[in-house]
């Protein structure tokens, strides 16, 4: 796996992906009135456009639901099958795209005011995802797992649980979060120009928190250990279960917690 604590994230590319998919679909179908709505019951693809240039499609086979809500020319997207269960809700020239695939699978991707989400779900999985004013998120899981993206405010974020673990990544106002598990729990938070990454690789639990201009990672790999690590004010810190610590508090603040070491 690709250690994240390196990574400063201040966007999200992914969700210009969906962005630009869901709002090709304007035009492929039959009009609505003002915005778009789309529900498969396990009955294939359904597609609308509404009257603002809104678009929808609903895709569901195999006992999957999926619903897609677009309005305010935007577009959104939802696929279902083997009873999952897909959303997405788009408003404000946004794009929203959500996927689940098998049983206890569950996605929910909802994008205001220029923004973008995504999220995909396989497996007895959920995830979430929130975007607005001019943000993107994506959430992905697996396995077992859940996980929650939100952003706002020109920020990014992603949260991606691979494993029977919770990943939640949060970010807001120009800031970027990252949240990874494999097993465990992974917790990043940032906000005012902040940058966070959290990951556990095992039975283990991170936090990183980051704020004002300040940047924080946090990494675990070994059942029961920890590292919650937290920076403000243009501070750096960084905390694993097995290295030593770094806090580099600069004109802020720089904090670790960790089985690996303290700092701060």
């Amino acid at each position: 796996m690709v250690h994240l604590r390196k990574i400063h994230l201040r966007s999200s590319a992914s969700w210009g992906i969906a962005l630009v998919l869901a709002m090709m679909l304007a035009g492929q179908a039959h009009a609505a009135g003002g915005g778009a709505k789309c529900t498969s019951n396990s009955a294939g693809l359904v597609q609308h456009t509404g009257t603002d240039s809104s678009s929808c499609s609903a895709d569901a086979v195999g006992g999957g639901r999926a619903t897609a809500d677009a309005k305010q020319s935007s577009g959104a997207t939802a696929d279902a099958d083997s009873n999952g269960k897909a959303k997405s809700n788009a408003s404000g020239m946004s794009g929203a795209s959500a996927g689940a695939s098998g049983d206890g699978s569950s996605a929910n991707a909802v994008a205001k005011g220029k923004s973008g989400a995504t999220a995909a779900a396989e497996g007895p999985s959920k995830a979430t995802s929130n975007a607005s004013g001019s943000s993107g998120t994506t959430a992905e899981s697996s396995n077992g797992g859940v996980s929650s993206a939100k952003a706002s405010g020109s920020s990014g974020s992603t949260a991606e649980a691979f494993g029977p673990c919770k990943a939640s990544a949060k970010a807001s106002t120009n800031s970027g979060a990252t949240a990874l598990c494999m097993n465990g729990t992974a917790d990043a938070s940032a906000k005012d120009d902040g940058g966070a990454t959290a990951e556990s690789d095992a039975d283990c639990a991170t936090s990183a928190s980051a704020m004002k201009t300040a940047t924080a990672h946090a990494f675990c790999s070994t059942k029961g250990s920890f590292a919650h690590v937290s920076a403000t004010n243009g501070g750096f810190a960084e905390g694993s279960d097995t290295g030593a610590p770094t806090c580099t508090p600069g004109g802020g603040t720089a904090k670790v917690r960790s089985t690996g070491g303290n700092c701060g």
